[in-house]
């Protein structure tokens, strides 16, 4: 089997990361990112590429239930996987902080973590 490219990018917001984006996924295999600040009823956004699955969670969908949004938007995460890779793939786990795929048996994560200022 060929080599398999994997690349992390954080967009800090979909529409700031999204150019950048759509040259960066056709450049790997599998290609995690975080904090893309979509709602759930966006997520579809992030289906770019006919070549590529794209396994994503919200991290908006609690806060926005609760109010006006004050601050920074919060996170959210999707895992871009390449259809060649497609028959080898199975959605482990998808939560707002991690995104876990097994990939041609390899478990691959895709983590958000926050940094707090003390």
């Amino acid at each position: 089997m060929e080599p398999i490219l994997v690349i992390s990018y954080n967009l800090r917001g979909f529409n700031q990361g999204f150019t950048v984006l759509k040259d960066v996924v056709q450049t790997s295999d599998i290609l995690f990112i975080q904090e893309h600040w979509l709602s759930s009823d966006r997520l579809c956004k992030l289906d770019i590429s006919s070549d590529f699955l794209c396994f994503s969670k919200s991290a908006m969908d609690s806060a926005v239930g609760t109010g006006i949004l004050g601050g920074r938007p919060f996170g959210g995460l999707a895992v871009y996987i390449h259809t060649r890779l497609q028959h080898d793939v199975e959605l482990i786990r998808a939560a707002e902080r991690v995104i876990i795929v097994k990939c041609c048996n390899v478990l691959v994560a895709n983590l958000y973590l926050l940094c707090y200022a003390i």
